[in-house]
Protein backbone atom coordinates (compact mmCIF):
# COMPACT_ATOMS: atom_id res chain seq x y z
CA UNK A 1 0.00 0.00 0.00
CA UNK A 2 1.28 3.47 -0.88
CA UNK A 3 0.43 6.37 1.43
CA UNK A 4 0.25 9.99 0.40
CA UNK A 5 3.01 10.88 2.83
CA UNK A 6 6.52 9.53 3.24
CA UNK A 7 9.37 9.74 5.69
CA UNK A 8 12.91 10.04 4.37
CA UNK A 9 15.59 9.20 6.93
CA UNK A 10 18.91 10.78 5.98
CA UNK A 11 21.97 8.85 7.08
CA UNK A 12 25.51 7.95 6.07
CA UNK A 13 25.04 4.20 6.54
CA UNK A 14 22.05 2.09 7.68
CA UNK A 15 21.68 1.73 11.44
CA UNK A 16 19.87 -1.47 12.53
CA UNK A 17 18.36 0.15 15.63
CA UNK A 18 16.93 3.00 13.58
CA UNK A 19 15.58 0.67 10.92
CA UNK A 20 13.91 -1.55 13.51
CA UNK A 21 12.10 1.50 14.86
CA UNK A 22 10.87 2.97 11.57
CA UNK A 23 9.83 -0.35 10.05
CA UNK A 24 7.00 -0.46 12.60
CA UNK A 25 5.32 2.61 11.06
CA UNK A 26 2.06 1.87 9.27
CA UNK A 27 0.84 5.27 8.01
CA UNK A 28 3.94 6.44 6.14
CA UNK A 29 6.09 4.98 3.42
CA UNK A 30 9.65 4.82 4.75
CA UNK A 31 12.77 5.62 2.73
CA UNK A 32 16.33 5.44 3.96
CA UNK A 33 18.55 7.84 2.02
CA UNK A 34 22.07 6.46 2.34
CA UNK A 35 24.91 8.86 1.60
CA UNK A 36 27.64 6.21 1.50
CA UNK A 37 28.13 4.78 -1.99
CA UNK A 38 31.14 2.55 -1.28
CA UNK A 39 28.77 -0.39 -0.73
CA UNK A 40 25.46 -1.36 -2.31
CA UNK A 41 23.08 -1.77 0.63
CA UNK A 42 19.96 -3.93 0.57
CA UNK A 43 17.00 -3.57 2.91
CA UNK A 44 15.81 -6.59 4.85
CA UNK A 45 12.30 -5.17 5.12
CA UNK A 46 9.81 -4.55 2.35
CA UNK A 47 8.39 -1.45 4.02
CA UNK A 48 11.79 0.25 4.45
CA UNK A 49 13.16 1.21 1.04
CA UNK A 50 16.88 1.92 0.69
CA UNK A 51 17.90 4.64 -1.77
CA UNK A 52 21.41 5.45 -3.00
CA UNK A 53 22.04 8.24 -5.48
CA UNK A 54 25.18 8.86 -7.51
CA UNK A 55 26.61 12.28 -6.65
CA UNK A 56 26.88 13.22 -10.32
CA UNK A 57 23.09 13.31 -10.70
CA UNK A 58 22.78 15.93 -7.99
CA UNK A 59 25.51 18.18 -9.40
CA UNK A 60 24.08 17.86 -12.92
CA UNK A 61 20.71 19.21 -11.76
CA UNK A 62 22.05 21.80 -9.32
CA UNK A 63 20.88 19.97 -6.20
CA UNK A 64 24.07 20.55 -4.25
CA UNK A 65 25.78 22.53 -1.48
CA UNK A 66 23.08 22.08 1.14
CA UNK A 67 25.66 20.81 3.65
CA UNK A 68 28.96 22.13 2.29
CA UNK A 69 29.55 24.40 5.29
CA UNK A 70 29.29 21.57 7.81
CA UNK A 71 30.36 18.46 5.87
CA UNK A 72 32.86 20.10 3.49
CA UNK A 73 31.54 18.34 0.41
CA UNK A 74 29.22 19.55 -2.35
CA UNK A 75 26.83 16.57 -2.30
CA UNK A 76 25.46 15.04 0.89
CA UNK A 77 22.55 12.86 1.93
CA UNK A 78 20.38 15.98 2.06
CA UNK A 79 21.08 16.85 -1.57
CA UNK A 80 20.38 13.25 -2.58
CA UNK A 81 17.13 13.19 -0.61
CA UNK A 82 15.83 16.32 -2.34
CA UNK A 83 16.98 15.10 -5.75
CA UNK A 84 15.14 11.81 -5.24
CA UNK A 85 11.82 13.41 -4.32
CA UNK A 86 12.07 16.26 -6.83
CA UNK A 87 13.08 14.24 -9.90
CA UNK A 88 12.51 10.53 -9.29
CA UNK A 89 9.63 9.95 -6.87
CA UNK A 90 6.87 12.54 -7.23
CA UNK A 91 3.93 10.58 -5.84
CA UNK A 92 3.76 12.09 -2.34
CA UNK A 93 1.93 15.19 -1.21
CA UNK A 94 4.25 15.64 1.76
CA UNK A 95 7.57 14.18 2.82
CA UNK A 96 9.18 14.30 6.25
CA UNK A 97 12.96 14.68 5.95
CA UNK A 98 14.57 13.49 9.17
CA UNK A 99 18.24 13.15 10.08
CA UNK A 100 19.22 9.95 11.83
CA UNK A 101 19.99 11.62 15.18
CA UNK A 102 16.41 12.84 15.57
CA UNK A 103 14.32 11.34 18.38
CA UNK A 104 10.57 10.87 18.05
CA UNK A 105 8.43 8.72 20.31
CA UNK A 106 6.46 7.03 17.53
CA UNK A 107 4.70 7.81 14.27
CA UNK A 108 1.81 9.50 16.08
CA UNK A 109 4.22 12.31 16.92
CA UNK A 110 4.41 13.14 13.22
CA UNK A 111 0.77 12.39 12.49
CA UNK A 112 -0.38 14.87 15.14
CA UNK A 113 1.79 17.61 13.64
CA UNK A 114 0.47 16.73 10.18
CA UNK A 115 -3.13 16.96 11.35
CA UNK A 116 -2.55 20.37 12.92
CA UNK A 117 -0.82 21.74 9.82
CA UNK A 118 -2.49 20.13 6.80
CA UNK A 119 -1.74 22.82 4.20
CA UNK A 120 1.75 23.99 5.21
CA UNK A 121 4.28 23.80 2.40
CA UNK A 122 7.03 23.48 4.99
CA UNK A 123 6.97 22.65 8.68
CA UNK A 124 10.20 23.32 10.55
CA UNK A 125 11.75 25.05 13.54
CA UNK A 126 12.14 28.56 12.17
CA UNK A 127 10.73 31.82 13.44
CA UNK A 128 10.80 33.14 9.84
CA UNK A 129 11.99 36.48 11.18
CA UNK A 130 14.43 38.52 9.14
CA UNK A 131 18.00 37.42 9.86
CA UNK A 132 20.70 39.72 11.25
CA UNK A 133 23.35 39.35 8.58
CA UNK A 134 26.23 40.34 10.86
CA UNK A 135 25.63 37.20 12.92
CA UNK A 136 25.75 33.42 12.50
CA UNK A 137 27.20 32.03 9.23
CA UNK A 138 25.88 34.56 6.76
CA UNK A 139 29.34 35.65 5.58
CA UNK A 140 29.86 32.12 4.17
CA UNK A 141 26.44 31.69 2.57
CA UNK A 142 25.83 32.83 -0.99
CA UNK A 143 22.13 33.47 -1.69
CA UNK A 144 20.75 34.28 -5.12
CA UNK A 145 18.29 36.81 -3.72
CA UNK A 146 18.64 40.21 -2.15
CA UNK A 147 17.99 40.31 1.63
CA UNK A 148 16.05 39.77 3.77
CA UNK A 149 17.12 36.21 4.48
CA UNK A 150 15.83 33.68 6.99
CA UNK A 151 17.20 30.68 8.87
CA UNK A 152 16.29 27.94 11.31
CA UNK A 153 17.02 24.36 12.36
CA UNK A 154 16.28 22.01 9.48
CA UNK A 155 17.38 18.65 10.97
CA UNK A 156 13.75 17.58 10.70
CA UNK A 157 11.19 19.21 8.46
CA UNK A 158 8.17 18.36 6.36
CA UNK A 159 8.00 19.59 2.78
CA UNK A 160 5.08 19.62 0.42
CA UNK A 161 5.21 19.52 -3.36
CA UNK A 162 5.10 23.32 -3.69
CA UNK A 163 8.20 23.60 -1.50
CA UNK A 164 10.02 20.98 -3.56
CA UNK A 165 9.01 22.75 -6.77
CA UNK A 166 10.42 26.02 -5.42
CA UNK A 167 13.73 24.34 -4.56
CA UNK A 168 13.80 22.82 -8.03
CA UNK A 169 13.16 26.20 -9.65
CA UNK A 170 15.91 27.89 -7.65
CA UNK A 171 18.41 25.11 -8.40
CA UNK A 172 17.68 25.32 -12.13
CA UNK A 173 18.13 29.08 -12.14
CA UNK A 174 21.31 29.14 -10.05
CA UNK A 175 22.82 25.66 -10.66
CA UNK A 176 23.08 25.18 -6.91
CA UNK A 177 21.27 25.45 -3.59
CA UNK A 178 22.82 26.83 -0.40
CA UNK A 179 23.22 25.90 3.27
CA UNK A 180 20.02 24.13 4.25
CA UNK A 181 19.45 26.04 7.49
CA UNK A 182 19.23 29.22 5.43
CA UNK A 183 17.99 27.70 2.19
CA UNK A 184 14.69 26.19 3.23
CA UNK A 185 13.27 29.14 5.23
CA UNK A 186 14.55 31.70 2.72
CA UNK A 187 13.12 29.82 -0.27
CA UNK A 188 9.80 29.44 1.54
CA UNK A 189 9.57 33.18 2.15
CA UNK A 190 10.83 34.30 -1.26
CA UNK A 191 8.39 32.00 -3.08
CA UNK A 192 5.50 33.08 -0.82
CA UNK A 193 4.88 29.58 0.51
CA UNK A 194 2.83 28.53 3.52
CA UNK A 195 4.97 27.70 6.54
CA UNK A 196 4.43 26.48 10.09
CA UNK A 197 6.65 26.58 13.16
CA UNK A 198 4.75 24.44 15.67
CA UNK A 199 5.67 24.13 19.33
CA UNK A 200 6.46 20.46 18.79
CA UNK A 201 9.43 21.51 16.64
CA UNK A 202 10.98 23.92 19.15
CA UNK A 203 13.06 21.04 20.54
CA UNK A 204 14.86 20.64 17.21
CA UNK A 205 17.98 22.48 18.36
CA UNK A 206 21.65 22.82 17.48
CA UNK A 207 23.47 21.35 20.49
CA UNK A 208 21.02 21.26 23.37
CA UNK A 209 21.66 18.36 25.73
CA UNK A 210 18.27 17.01 26.81
CA UNK A 211 17.83 15.30 30.16
CA UNK A 212 15.89 12.08 29.89
CA UNK A 213 13.00 13.72 31.77
CA UNK A 214 12.62 16.31 29.00
CA UNK A 215 11.70 13.83 26.27
CA UNK A 216 8.00 13.28 25.58
CA UNK A 217 5.53 11.79 23.10
CA UNK A 218 4.62 15.01 21.33
CA UNK A 219 7.86 16.75 20.37
CA UNK A 220 10.62 16.12 17.86
CA UNK A 221 14.06 16.26 19.50
CA UNK A 222 17.51 17.03 18.12
CA UNK A 223 20.21 16.10 18.86
CA UNK A 224 19.86 12.59 20.28
CA UNK A 225 22.98 11.20 18.68
CA UNK A 226 23.29 7.95 20.63
CA UNK A 227 20.66 5.99 18.74
CA UNK A 228 21.16 2.97 21.00
CA UNK A 229 19.57 4.98 23.84
CA UNK A 230 16.40 5.90 21.95
CA UNK A 231 14.48 2.84 23.11
CA UNK A 232 15.49 3.47 26.73
CA UNK A 233 14.14 7.01 26.39
CA UNK A 234 10.82 5.61 25.12
CA UNK A 235 10.68 3.20 28.05
CA UNK A 236 11.25 6.09 30.44
CA UNK A 237 8.46 8.10 28.80
CA UNK A 238 6.12 5.13 29.32
CA UNK A 239 6.76 4.95 33.05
Amino acid sequence: MTFMQAICIICNKPNPVLIEFYRQFVKYDIYLMIDDNTTQYKSEYENVKYVQINNIHCTKYGIQNLSTITLRKPVSGWDKALFFFIYINKEYENIWFIEDDIFIYDENTLRTIDEKNPVADIICNSSFEEAKLDEWLWNWIQVGFQPPYYCGMMCACRMGRRMLDALKDYSIRHKTLFFLEACFPTIAKKYDLRYANPDEMKTVTHRNQFAIEEFNRTNIFHPAKDITLHEKIREHIDL
